[in-house]
């Protein structure tokens, strides 16, 4: 939906009666000054973005709020205001100043008469200044949670105040419980009063009600409450155009319809967007990237979503900075272990390792890579889980990130750096260690010599870098047991042992007769290129590769040929 869209819709939904009322007794607002002799509102504008549940497809809509400096009550505009802010307009450090006479009836800001010389001013605000709209990615933040309901009683939200305390505070899978988790006891949220949870209620009706409306009753009534986050859950029966929830980024607010207030994966996107992050995307789509709560591929259930944030929002917010690592992949090297980030909580992380690793770029974006173990905080990853993930970002809140590979075992990735090309590799993947060691560096002079799989319950796990021929029985030990490391000389004599899950892929050519079969039979047990990017059978076909003729010929098995 085009912007003008939206600004039509809040046009016509929001009736800002606080804001009317405010424009009627402006001249005993706090916030108010002397504008070329006429009363003005100052207010700081933000981006505000949607989030649309998995029915709504992967739609995304924005709009812009200033808020109040007073009481963080919520201004709207008529149309995009771009024209109005300039080409220096940054999120949540944007302060205008408005004249009166450029509101609407509604209350809503007119961009075409707040335009007008002398009608407005658009000032950046110092990066020291408290008027700044952002939450912090680090420290102990107070949130109040506000529930909007009808003076009755008998329009309100599913959830009561024990219940959103419960959601929010106190279950296993709540926003307190996540962020803390994924930022490793860095950013923890605390209720800002009792419980953290008030009800405010309204006389208004709120069938159909904006969310725009619902939110200003909410901050209306709960004002004079210190705090810094505001999540504010509105009845089912309020309109939010389709959208679970809005939030400014940056900022420190955020509206909840109640069907999704309690969805951990809403609450940790929303205050994703007030920690200033755009969304996370993957071929081109939106929500798209699996491995980060900035996409919406994770579980929309209160018990699900489990995961954290990818490599570049996770480099951003400067969680695991003792443990990160910027590197110019075109003229250094990387050989090194990268640990998921459970295992800096669980102090298993060794002295060197790494959690989050940046490519510093000589254009305008970088990569970022990170081992997404799936266990613990990550326990719940949508897909990837247990691979080197890699992100493209530019280094800078505010923009949206793009997923570019997930590799495991043995797999490499190959991008253009500079005047030439480098590469990623992953060599050993152990789970039990919570690492995956890689290497990074020019390509064509990136090894990892021979490497074999950490133990696993099945030996079609063991990779090794070089490529062999189809059919060529692999020369190296691979791990026959969780002990025990064997060659195909030693399959070869008991042929029964050709029989065992995964043994006849790595011994080919000593199985082929004991099993009846032609060496071409079975799957390749080395990895191989498949669009730069190296892969084994089974990553292969679960990339959807198997319509490529090269990977239906290496990877029968896999593939369903056979």
């Amino acid at each position: 939906m085009k912007l003008a869209i939206i600004y039509s819709y809040i046009l016509s939904l929001t009736v800002l009666s606080r804001a009317q009322s405010k424009l009627r007794n402006s001249s005993k607002q706090q916030s108010s000054r002397q504008l070329d002799g006429e009363v003005n509102i100052e207010c700081v504008v933000s981006e505000i973005d949607g989030l649309f549940p998995p029915e709504e497809g992967d739609r995304e809509e924005s709009i812009y709020g200033c808020a109040s400096d007073e009481d963080d009550s919520m201004y709207f505009f008529n149309e995009d205001p771009a024209t109005l802010l300039g080409e220096n307009f940054i999120s949540g450090e944007t302060l205008l100043s408005v004249s009166l006479d450029a509101f609407t009836s509604d209350g809503l800001i007119d961009v075409e008469q707040a335009s007008i010389p002398g009608s407005s001013t658009v000032t950046l605000l110092d990066e020291n200044s408290t008027r700044r709209r952002r939450l912090t990615s680090t420290g102990i933040k107070k949130v109040l949670v506000i529930r909007v309901e009808s003076s009755n009683g008998s329009v309100a939200p599913f959830q009561s105040e024990a219940q959103m305390a419960n959601d929010v505070f106190e279950d296993e899978n709540n926003l307190a419980k996540r962020y803390d988790e994924c930022s490793n006891g860095k950013l923890q949220f605390q209720p800002a009063t009792g419980n953290g949870v008030i009800t405010v209620k309204t006389s208004e009706s709120l069938n159909g009600m904006a969310w725009s409306r619902c939110g200003d009753i909410a901050l209306q009534g709960a004002s004079g409450i210190t705090r810094d986050y505001t999540m504010i859950i509105c009845p089912t029966a309020v309109d939010f155009g389709g959208a679970a929830a809005w939030g400014t980024m940056p900022g420190n607010i955020s509206w909840y319809t109640s069907t999704y207030a309690s969805a951990p994966i809403a609450q940790m996107h929303e205050v994703g967007h007030n920690l200033g992050h755009a969304h996370s995307g993957k071929g081109g789509i939106t929500y798209a990237d699996p491995t980060c709560n900035m996409g919406n591929r994770g579980s929309w259930s209160d018990s699900g979503s489990r995961y954290c944030f990818n490599a570049a929002k996770t480099f951003v917010n400067g969680w695991y900075s003792e443990y990160d690592h910027t590197m110019d992949p075109s003229t250094q090297e990387f050989d090194g272990k990268m640990y998921g980030i459970n295992a800096v909580r669980d102090g298993t992380i060794s002295t060197n390792g790494k959690v989050v690793m940046k490519l510093q770029g000589q254009g305008e974006k970088d990569l970022y890579l990170m081992f997404q173990r799936k266990a613990g905080a990550n326990s719940q990853i949508p897909q990837d889980g247990d691979k080197v993930v890699i992100t493209e970002q530019e280094y800078s809140l505010g923009v949206s990130s793009s997923w570019q590979a997930a590799l495991g075992e043995g797999e490499s990735f190959s991008f253009e750096w500079g005047s030439g090309s480098s590469e990623i590799k992953v060599c050993d993947i152990n789970l039990n260690e919570s690492y995956a060691k890689i290497v990074v560096g020019k390509s064509g002079q990136v090894s990892c010599g021979t490497v074999t799989a950490s133990p696993t319950s099945s030996p079609t796990r063991n990779i090794l870098e070089d490529e062999l021929p189809k059919c060529q029985d692999v020369p190296n030990k691979f791990q026959w047991s969780a002990t025990k490391k064997k060659t195909c000389k030693f399959v070869a004599n008991r042929l029964s042992r050709c029989n065992r899950d995964g043994i006849a892929a790595l011994c080919p050519v000593t199985c082929a007769e004991t099993l009846g079969k032609p060496c071409e039979a079975f799957d390749r047990p080395t990895s191989f290129n498949v669009q730069k990017v190296k892969r084994t059978c089974q990553s292969a076909a679960d990339a959807g590769l198997c319509n490529k003729n090269k990977v239906r010929s290496f990877c029968p098995i896999a593939c369903g040929v056979v």
